[in-house]
């Protein structure tokens, strides 16, 4: 899962697309070509083999959360014990949490401006939801199809129906009588 997604972002990265710069010095971007390669592995890759068909995967989507995608690139680890705090039986340091969620954040953004990764849906953490992200890595065509299947797999086109009905405006209520 994901080999084809990672050797497009080993292209990319000797294209460049992670050189950023700064005066007049041009340096390359590690966390962007770090996170978007975990992002590529985790993802299932285009077009969908045999198996992930099977199992309904999506191709080029990610939608397991920040949180997943900071421990599996070890920014959470603690410092040291008296930063723990055990939630659901789990030791977890808030603090390093909420650094690593402002970073993965603010290295999403500079993918999405350059064009990389999509969000489909947005995060709740009030629902426990994650958001849906999709790698863009490919070329317009892939990519157009790779959105297409996701949205209709998701059900995200459809809108749903108003709760409450409109209220009838003045003229529409005159027009009537």
């Amino acid at each position: 899962m994901g080999i084809r997604n990672a050797q497009i972002v080993r292209t990319l990265t000797r294209q460049g697309i992670f050189n950023s710069k700064r005066g007049s010095i041009t340096s390359f971007n590690s966390i962007e070509n770090t996170v978007l390669m975990e992002l590529a592995l985790a993802c299932a890759d285009y077009p969908l083999d045999a198996e992930a068909r099977k199992k309904k995967l999506m191709p080029r989507t990610y939608m397991y959360g920040w949180r997943e995608l900071s421990k599996s690139l070890g920014m959470t680890i603690s410092d040291s014990l008296e930063n723990l705090s055990v939630i659901s039986n789990e030791p977890r340091d808030l603090r390093k949490e909420e650094t690593a969620r402002i970073r993965i954040g603010r290295v999403i953004k500079k993918l999405q401006d350059k064009g990389l990764v999509k969000c489909l849906k947005t995060g709740r953490y009030s629902k426990r939801s994650s958001a849906v992200w999709l790698l863009t890595i490919g070329d317009e065509d892939e990519n157009r199809e790779c959105e297409k299947y996701v949205r209709f797999m998701l059900n995200l086109d459809n809108k749903p129906p108003d709760a409450q009905p409109q209220p009838e405006t003045r003229t529409a209520w005159y027009s009537r009588n």
